[in-house]
């Protein structure tokens, strides 16, 4: 007896100690803010924001529009769950532009009935029988409006409301999230991923975690760990140099949820988890500004559409690595479509034409494998050109390594043909070799024999340089086709005082194979011998052929079986007959009626830009040869 009372009494004690170790808080919610609203729309974001609207500035202006927006979004039903083709993400968006809008709204003006609204969307979502998990990208962004709008609207909500919303969060969003986390979902898995489906997923959760983390500690906390850890990997697409190997579209998307990952995390909890230091991140503003043309129009590459989507981000990166010309260039977008995040992150003063202007007119990003040259900034009628090597398995991307777009005089010339619809319903990915869209041949590239360049090819910049007189880039091609070529050589130089440039392909074939040269244009053409007259817009340039000299300009107008509406897109091809041995083939572009530029080859241009600039492309002066254009 006596040994069990002692035994009883060392119990006791144990185990108020482990309920002690239990109640204990998780260091992961250590920092986390209390009350309601804690993140995007919190009272400091929302300080600032009064402070941006008052008067007759340009905040104000913006804040305006954004409340006409919000009230046609009142005469409107809820968003629904309806699919489109194997995807809810338009109601997914649609719910989340809502929720921001209506809530800032609410926040600075004390709207009333934009509370009731929000309230009333957040229970059409919550009864929805679920986010469409299998494709993930809707479940994050969904699980984020609910999120965003829980936290704004808390004090409106009753008891129920509450618990509906909280519900659905729960099993809707987060458990569903946990799955991919484990490698156990059936979808796309993104969680392992350095694709911009990474960010954009981590966000959603994030989002959700910390909204309800004060009464779900325990799910919100483990969310929170492996959202850390899945992240991390996720920002490893900014490294080295902030290149984004998805082009242009895609960082719009995929850093736009990057920066609310962090601003969400610094909302809510006090530190972002050191994501603003990831190598690459503080410059990735410089990508989307040499990826966007003097016409406003990006280097739409792969799956992208030509125009820009929104990307207030500009204004956060701005602000918090001092680069005042990333805030210029959100500033020439806004103006017309204004996103309430653009009042949230907005530097203050904005950037000038100044620090555009000082930023490097040519630049090389090295895992993206894109270089961008341009004549000038701030100039609508400067010369662009902007091109792609890389790899063609690379998410997102077309067989098209060495394609390019190219403005000039305010209009763009050489296009990319636009994305491949492949969330259609009905759609096969299997067709997507069979769209001109996607095609080799519908891109402003070679092709040999009409066939795509192989999943597997791969192509590098060996040379991009600057000097007061040009610009060159030289891209090492021969990997992209296969065994056709035993070497293949693609440069392009721009010349600053002129805005003439010339496309030299210095290649050897190892087989005969008929060589397709391609120009991809909505312009209209006009054959005249050697030239091709380009007119568009009212103004005219022209293509012209160097060598070889018997070559001939076709003209042809490929559809897309998948294509609606939209501009007529036009291919200016040279067909050159198959031969196997060396072949050089040059077009300079320039104005109409001007004699064309001085072509030279590909080893003058490497020795004076200094040789190749890589060094895991050995001896490549020595594989460029010397030739005369013909």
């Amino acid at each position: 007896m006596k040994l069990a009372s002692q035994l009883v009494g060392l119990a006791v004690p144990l185990i108020l100690s482990f309920r002690i170790l239990a109640a204990a808080p998780d260091p992961t919610l250590a920092g986390l803010r209390a009350g309601h609203p804690r993140l995007l729309l919190n009272d400091a974001h929302i300080q600032r924001v009064k402070a941006r609207v008052t008067g007759e500035s340009e905040g104000r202006k913006w804040y305006d529009k954004i409340v006409r927006e919000a009230q046609t979004v009142r005469a409107q039903p809820p968003v629904r769950h309806e699919l489109s083709g194997p995807r809810l993400l338009a109601q997914s968006d649609l719910a989340l532009n809502r929720i921001i809008e209506l809530g800032l709204v609410a926040r600075v003006s004390g709207d009333r009935e934009a509370l009731a609204r929000i309230r009333q969307e957040l229970l059409a979502m919550a009864a929805f029988p679920d986010f469409n998990p299998s494709h993930f990208l809707d479940t994050a962004e969904m699980t984020m409006a609910l999120a965003l709008g829980y936290d704004v609207a808390f004090a409106a909500l009753t008891p129920e409301d509450r618990a509906k919303i909280r519900d659905a969060i729960v099993v809707k969003g987060l458990r569903e999230g946990i799955k991919y986390y484990r490698g156990q979902g059936t979808g796309t898995q993104w969680a392992q991923g350095t694709f911009n489906w990474n960010p954009i997923c981590n966000a959603g959760m994030i989002a959700g975690a910390l909204a309800i983390a004060d009464e779900e500690p325990e799910l919100a906390a483990e969310i929170l760990r492996l959202a850390r850890d899945s992240i991390r990997i996720g920002f490893r697409e900014y490294a080295p140099d902030g290149g984004y190997p998805e082009g242009v579209s895609y960082w719009d998307y995929g850093t736009r949820f990057a920066v609310l990952a962090i601003d969400l995390l610094e909302s809510g909890l006090g530190h972002s988890l050191g994501l603003p230091a990831a190598e690459g991140f503080s410059s990735t503003g410089d990508f989307r500004l040499h990826g966007t043309g003097p016409t406003n129009l990006v280097f739409n590459v792969g799956d992208a559409h030509e125009h820009q989507l929104n990307a207030p981000q500009l204004f956060w990166l701005a602000v918090r690595y001092h680069r005042r010309a990333y805030s210029f260039a959100r500033l020439v977008d806004v103006e017309e479509h204004p996103f309430p995040l653009d009042l949230l992150w907005l530097e203050d003063p904005p950037g000038s034409t100044a620090d555009l202007a000082g930023v490097q007119k040519v630049a090389l990003f090295q895992v993206a494998q894109m270089a961008f040259a341009r004549t000038a900034w701030n100039n609508r009628n400067a010369i662009y050109v902007a091109m792609r090597a890389g790899r063609n398995d690379q998410n997102h991307m077309h067989p098209d390594l060495g394609t390019f777009v190219v403005d000039a005089k305010g209009v763009r010339w050489a296009v990319d043909r636009g994305p491949d619809d492949y969330g259609k319903a009905g759609y096969k990915p299997d067709l997507r070799a069979s769209d001109i869209r996607v095609r080799t041949d519908g891109h402003s590239t070679l092709a040999f024999d009409g066939q795509n360049q192989p999943r597997e090819g791969s192509a590098k910049f060996i040379s991009v340089s600057d000097d007061p007189r040009h610009a060159t880039f030289v891209i090492d091609l021969t990997h992209a086709f296969g065994d056709v070529l035993e070497r293949a050589y693609r440069g392009v130089r721009l010349d600053n005082a002129t805005g003439a440039i010339v496309i030299e392909d210095e290649l050897q074939l190892r087989r005969p194979a008929t060589l397709t040269w391609n120009w991809q244009t909505q312009a209209a053409v006009d054959v005249q011998g050697e030239n091709a007259v380009l007119k568009q817009s009212g103004a005219q340039m022209q293509l012209t052929i160097i060598s070889p000299k018997e070559a001939k300009w076709a003209v042809d107008e490929p559809k897309s079986p998948a294509a609606e509406g939209g501009p007529s897109t036009r291919r200016v091809s040279l067909r050159i007959p198959a031969q196997a041995g060396p072949l050089n083939v040059t077009v300079a572009f320039g104005s109409a009626g001007q004699p064309p530029a001085t072509a030279g080859n590909l080893k003058q241009w490497l020795d004076e830009a200094g040789g190749c600039r890589s060094s895991s492309v050995g001896g490549c002066r020595e594989l460029v040869q010397e030739s005369t254009p013909k």
